[in-house]
């Protein structure tokens, strides 16, 4: 009796802990994290403390900067930019101020194994002067100094990244019949964002008609880095019209066949609303008692209502997204937002074709690029050194 009672005690924990693990076995589309790159000077490199012109040879030394990947977008080669600035460049026996400026090779970002371990991404080292744009081989203070001077070598990173955030939206047959429900339509979703600085912090979705869902977004920048507009002509342009933007494409994959032109349905409907709202204004501004008249512009009217009902069928058939609140956008999933204080909002309308209208839940995703830039300094202190 005493074994029985401990085998059922037995069964019943693995039961409980077989329920548990099924409830919390949701997995993260990502690892996460605010950041795209980490940066760093090799040690000793530049060194700390160097001695001025005053021996007539100077002290030679190079700056190594180590950049790795440390969020879940790949960089592509010239993607990143990496400069040294800080001091006057003659004054460290760089005459060609190109050897100060070198771009990358592809950077792979962490991804995942099959067995969903982290795999870390890519590092690359760059070492300046760059070799193959000058004669220096290396810095070395050039002048002769009264007393010790302290001068900020600082590497600054341009690079472009992409954040990828996940959710899910909740579908259903109809929004005004609450039976057989599969999911809540309104109300906050659960996001996932890859690791990168900026960041899809809220999803929420409600419902805006017999087949419309409406979401509101919330983008922050979450990390360090400054963020600038995605803009290859414009890498990380300080300029009003790209500091703080960040585009953003929103993909639910209920956008409509190709084939089917959204805009001109939508055109349909518009024409046909304002020949109706013309006709009522002559029929409302008649003041004869022609009856003959009278009866042509009830049969004009009645015939528009009929081609305003058909247009608005005809669009209700096909899903579409229009995203309001972004800049330089037309309307569609797709524009470019910006951040005031580190965040933004903005809003899409999701109409449901009659495919879509269907009790599910389905995933789709957000997407944000842009450029970022991060830097990291170390002051190299030149000492005097007594010569002739």
């Amino acid at each position: 009796m005493r074994y029985n009672y401990i085998f059922l005690l037995m069964a019943i924990s693995v039961a409980v802990s077989a329920c548990t693990s099924g409830d919390e076995s949701t997995e993260e589309s990502f690892f996460g994290g605010k950041e795209g790159i980490k940066l760093s000077f090799l040690p000793n490199t530049p060194p700390s403390e160097v001695t001025d012109f005053g021996d007539g040879v100077g002290f030679p030394f190079q700056a190594v900067v180590t950049v790795e990947n440390v969020g879940e977008q790949n960089l592509k080669k010239d993607e990143l930019d990496i400069e040294i600035t800080g001091f006057f460049p003659t004054d460290f026996a760089i005459t060609e101020t190109e050897q100060l400026k070198d771009s990358n090779d592809a950077l792979r970002g962490v991804d995942k194994d099959p067995d969903g371990k982290r795999v870390n991404g890519g590092i690359q080292q760059f070492i300046f002067p760059v070799q193959d744009k000058g004669d220096a081989e290396a810095f070395k203070y050039m002048q002769k100094l009264k007393g010790n001077q302290q001068f900020p070598f600082k590497a600054e990173a341009c690079y472009k990244y992409k954040t990828t955030a996940v959710s899910q939206l909740c579908l259903q047959e109809s929004f005004t019949d609450n039976l057989n429900q599969v999911c809540n339509p309104k109300g906050p979703r659960v996001v996932s964002n890859s690791g990168a600085p900026v960041h899809v912090t809220s999803i929420t979705e409600s419902v805006g008609g017999t087949n419309k869902i409406i979401l509101n977004f919330e983008i922050k920048k979450v990390g360090l880095d400054d963020v600038f507009k995605l803009d290859d002509t414009n890498k990380c342009s300080t300029d009003f019209t790209h500091r703080n933007r960040v585009k953003v494409t929103v993909n639910t994959g209920l956008e409509s066949n190709s084939d089917v032109n959204i805009e001109e349905l939508k055109k349909n409907v518009a024409d046909a609303k304002t020949r109706v709202s013309s006709i009522e204004k002559v029929i409302e501004s008649y003041t004869g008692n022609n009856e003959d008249e009278l009866s042509r512009n009830d049969d004009t009217l009645s015939a528009t209502q009929t081609t305003l009902t058909a247009a608005r069928t005809e669009l209700a058939k096909y899903a579409d997204l229009n995203c309001v609140g972004l800049l330089e956008g037309t309307g569609g999933k797709s524009g470019f937002l910006l951040l005031i204080d580190n965040k933004a909002s903005f809003t899409c309308i999701q109409t449901l074709g009659e495919n879509s209208m269907i009790d599910s839940v389905k995933s789709f995703n957000v997407v944000l690029e842009y450029y970022a830039e991060r830097s990291i300094t170390k002051n190299v202190l030149v000492k005097h050194l007594i010569g002739d």
